[in-house]
């Protein structure tokens, strides 16, 4: 307990020297303004985390160094430690930010996080009420089973209770026998099917969402396999479609468009100007061109991609588009 109350308090000592972004996006590194914003802020929550209020009752009630009923409900205090969670949500806001970590491994890991919190809890719970009966053997859930292990023991046939409960496998070996038992027996129960609830959906709503992209690839196979044969296309012909058709799924997620959706006009300039401007002022086109004139051209133009030996264009037919070769290379044929 001592060494976590060392690490809040070095952790509140690094947080007035932690430099911050401002609203403009720019960091802030005076120690002076970083110490303001924590003291309008967090700083009251980490104090009331760190304040040592069970050892000042304890002092207060001078019942060091005894185990009464009375220092049992006195370390409740320390439960106000608890305040600092706000920290895991930063953490989580931070990761949820980083793509070096898959959203499957990063759900499955809070998942986990939040299972293994919720069950500790739970036994916590159980565990303490189970002490203010002292373990009886006919009044409490526990008894005589538990009479002869040390605290460690104790703790995790507690938990072994609450994980046998939360993944509602019941085996029956320990079960309330008190009206306190009951009632949070009862509670944990009913906030199980939520917590379980929401830890199933949010790992099925990522299956569904790769299944769902899987789904629509095949569909798109499917039909065009279909299409394909009641126009009797030729092999290579309907290989070069199926080719096209993988090349435009694999690269959708990372098109122009699919990125540029969310950024406003200004910002779609820029980003355009900084993709294709070069190549635009290498063309002959373009020489002499205002500037406004390019950014407009550039915002109406699309981007694609063409799998190797398509066929883009025929001699001496009409094209209506304009094509600029950005990547890659193009090879001119003698017409036929």
């Amino acid at each position: 307990e001592f060494f976590l109350l060392g690490v809040f308090l070095l952790d509140s000592g690094v947080t007035f020297n932690l430099a911050y972004y401002d609203q403009n996006d720019d960091v802030v590194c005076n120690r002076v303004a970083i110490a303001k914003r924590y003291l309008r802020k967090m700083f009251w929550v980490d104090l009331v985390g760190i304040f040592p209020f069970y050892y000042i009752a304890l002092s207060a009630a001078g019942a060091f160094g005894q185990d009464t009923n009375l220092t049992q409900y006195l370390g409740l205090l320390r439960l106000f430690k608890l305040v600092r969670v706000y920290r895991v949500k930063q953490l989580l806001d931070m990761t949820n930010s980083n793509t070096a970590i898959s959203l499957m491994t990063l759900t499955l890991l809070r998942n986990l996080a939040v299972a293994i919190i919720w069950t500790h809890t739970a036994a916590c719970v159980m565990y303490f009420i189970a002490r203010q009966y002292d373990f009886d053997e006919d009044n409490t859930w526990l008894g005589s089973k538990v009479y002869d292990l040390n605290g460690f023991e104790r703790y995790c046939t507690a938990l072994y209770w609450s994980v046998v409960t939360f993944t509602t496998v019941g085996y029956g070996d320990f079960s309330p026998a008190n009206s306190a038992e009951q009632i949070w027996g009862m509670i944990y129960m009913l906030i199980n099917m939520v917590v379980a609830a929401w830890i199933i959906g949010s790992i099925t709503l990522l299956i569904v969402k790769n299944d769902e992209k899987t789904g629509l690839y095949r569909d798109a196979l499917e039909t065009l396999a279909e299409y394909a044969s009641i126009h009797n296309f030729d092999k290579p012909f309907y290989k070069r479609l199926k080719n096209q058709l993988k090349l435009d799924f694999t690269n959708r997620e990372v098109s122009d468009e699919q990125v540029l959706q969310y950024l406003p006009n200004s910002m779609r300039r820029k980003v355009l100007r900084r993709l294709y401007l070069p190549s635009l002022n290498k063309t002959n086109l373009m020489k002499g061109i205002r500037q406004q004139f390019i950014d407009e051209f550039l915002t109406t133009c699309s981007v694609e991609i063409f799998t190797p030996g398509q066929e883009i264009l025929q001699r001496g037919s009409t094209a209506s588009d304009l094509y600029l070769l950005v990547g890659g290379t193009i090879e001119v044929g003698a017409a036929l």
